[in-house]
């Protein structure tokens, strides 16, 4: 893949990769708190999958309580039972670009594995209330071929040239491909996240990327789908600098909040922000199910604050419609809440090292689940006497956090070993932590006194005790 094609990855992912890459600190200069007793935790089962190289990055349960996993891969997906080898396109390998969607039972059973040919990401999925399964993501290959549970080959429609754009496919829940659309209304559009709206209406956000005088620039994109994945309506940032959008959440109302982020200039309806800084600055906004602008929010911190430069990676919501962020600002790993309005009303944030927050979920009772990864580091709570710490084996380390809703630390569990771990999803259902995780292959990944073996990338699928 080239540098203009690397340069389409989902901000999501690419951020992933990003920080696989980044993190270059001085972890002899700092000295961290001794780790907290009990946070590597045996895991009640854990199931291993091989391949060149793994994003994973989405799961959900449907109603009958079965697990769907899904990201990429890399030439072939191995597994105890079955080996998926994947050799068919000369499309280079160098990156996890194959689609990939699994289903198991809550014991980690693997049901079935659809998965898709050609050169493309799976940047989100989501159960739908009827059982059905949506993903979506980008493309960015002249053909895009899913292959259903069954062995059903299905080509992606693609209208007139198009190649780099969005993709939406619904798979029923025994994998096979139900429809799937293909939208590139602008150039390269892409689909970093997805929301489910009340009237069954599919919630797209991500960006787009096209090329003005030389300069290749990134503009924000808002679409809404109905039920059959049509287009209901688009909404797209202006081409003067550069913008995205990361995430969405829908409330009962089938009120529309957003977060992104943009460059200097960001026109959403009638309101501009301008921004002297070229640095890249966070937005806040909430639209109608209809997407009239409600309201917008680019002061989510002040520049003197301690989390400035705080990136929001995901947005969850409270039953009172109240915002719940994560995120973080190297090297802060953050977790909070803000008000109606995008304002702040509790931030909790790390001391020590770097350690990066990559999502959220909420529990039944309204405790938040932030999951993520890093080098070691303290974690704040309401009480200085029940702060947590974790100190890393070797690189990252994969950790999970639980906070209430007034931000006290309530429960963590940490895993990894001497190579660089990653979690990327978590589901809690009926006292169980259900996480979703890989690495990049090299010493043997630890989940307490159990380990995974040394060699090839790996994904895991893991389950521990969580009341």
């Amino acid at each position: 893949m080239n540098q203009e094609l690397a340069n389409f990855t989902s901000m999501k992912n690419l951020y992933l990769l990003l920080v696989m890459l980044s993190f270059q600190v001085d972890l002899g200069a700092q000295d961290l708190a001794p780790e907290t007793e009990g946070l590597r935790r045996d895991p009640k089962w854990v199931k291993m999958y091989q391949s060149k190289g793994f994003l994973s990055t989405s799961m959900d349960m449907d109603a009958p309580h079965s697990l769907y996993t899904g990201g990429t891969f890399q030439s072939y997906l191995g597994h105890a039972d079955s080996n998926l080898a994947y050799i068919e396109k000369n499309y280079r390998q160098g990156s996890p670009n194959n689609v990939f969607l699994q289903k198991h039972s809550l014991e980690g059973d693997l049901k079935w594995t659809v998965y898709a040919s050609g050169m493309a990401r799976l940047n989100d999925l989501k159960v739908e209330a009827g059982g059905s399964v949506l993903i979506t993501g980008e493309v960015w290959s002249s053909d895009m071929v899913f292959v259903s549970s069954n062995g059903r080959r299905d080509s992606l429609e693609k209208p007139g040239d198009y190649d780099h754009g969005l993709y939406i496919a619904r798979f029923s829940s025994e994998g096979l491909l139900l429809q799937a659309r293909y939208y590139g209304h602008f150039t390269n559009d892409n689909a970093h996240s997805m929301a489910l709206a009340p009237d069954g209406s599919v919630i797209l956000v991500g960006n787009y990327m096209h090329r003005k005088n030389s300069e290749l620039l990134r503009n924000w994109l808002l679409m809404s789908l109905n039920p059959d994945l049509s287009l209901k309506w688009l909404q797209a940032g202006d081409s003067l600098k550069r913008s995205a959008l990361r995430d969405v959440v829908v409330d009962r109302k089938g009120r529309i909040t957003v977060v992104g982020w943009y460059s200097e200039h960001l026109k959403v309806g009638a309101e501009l922000l301008r921004s002297k800084s070229s640095n890249q600055l966070e937005w806040l906004a909430q639209f109608e199910a209809d997407g009239e602008l409600r309201w917008l929010n680019h002061n989510i911190y002040r520049v003197d604050s301690p989390v400035w430069g705080l990136v929001i990676n995901e947005l969850s919501l409270d039953t009172w419609g109240r915002i719940l962020i994560t995120g973080g600002n190297q090297p802060f790993f953050v977790v909070g809440r803000l008000k109606r309005n995008g304002s702040i009303n509790w931030l909790r944030k790390t001391a020590g090292r770097s350690s990066y927050s990559f999502g959220m979920q909420r529990k039944a009772e309204g405790n938040i689940l932030a999951y993520g990864h890093g080098y070691g580091s303290s974690f704040e709570s309401q009480d200085e006497d029940e702060a947590m710490a974790y100190q890393s084996k070797g690189s990252t380390d994969f950790l999970c956090v639980e906070y209430n809703r007034k931000g006290g630390l309530e429960n963590m569990l940490v895993g990894g070993g001497l190579a660089t771990d990653y979690l990327t999803a978590v589901f809690w259902h009926g006292g169980k932590l259900y996480a979703l995780g890989h690495d990049l292959g090299g010493p043997a990944i630890e989940f307490g006194d159990e380990s995974l073996p040394k060699g090839e990338p790996k994904m895991w699928l893991a389950c521990w005790g969580w009341p």
